[in-house]
């Protein structure tokens, strides 16, 4: 694939990229709503739904912010190396089930029965949800 066209694909895949896509492609949850796609030697996920992608970026809005102490980032503003946006996005997806009760890892079901019980994602026990974050072992040094 001529890097033009990797590039165009890339910029055409964007407005649907999973928020998710690093614990999806890690196995650590999964999503009925997400497709995996090919692209050069790599792969993307995307959402088939615009509205759950949108509630999907605001949950992880929200776990980016709560989870700055567990993963031991000084400036929350700052990129997460790719080792701790993983702890990160499983951890917190780990917590998030742990806190509605569910032994799925469905992201799309959780964050369904999550906005059964909560009309936002404000008000949840975000310190629960922090002790999975900070008890996934990171990978250590090589």
């Amino acid at each position: 694939m001529d890097p033009a066209a990797y590039e165009a694909l890339i910029r055409e895949l964007e407005p649907a990229a999973c928020p998710f896509a690093p614990a999806i492609l890690s196995g650590c949850a999964g999503c009925s709503l997400a497709e995996r796609r090919r692209v050069a030697e790599g792969e993307r996920v995307t959402c088939s739904s615009p509205g759950q992608r949108d509630r999907c970026l605001l949950l992880r809005a929200h776990l980016r912010e709560h989870s700055a102490f567990a993963l031991g980032i000084p400036d929350p503003a700052q990129p997460l190396p790719h080792a701790k946006a993983l702890r990160m996005v499983c951890g917190g997806l780990g917590g998030l089930a742990g806190v509605v009760g569910s032994g799925t890892a469905d992201i799309r079901r959780l964050v369904d029965l999550l906005l059964e019980h909560n009309p936002g994602f404000e008000g949840l026990p975000w310190a629960q949800m922090m002790r999975s974050v900070s008890a996934l072992p990171g990978r250590g040094r090589r």
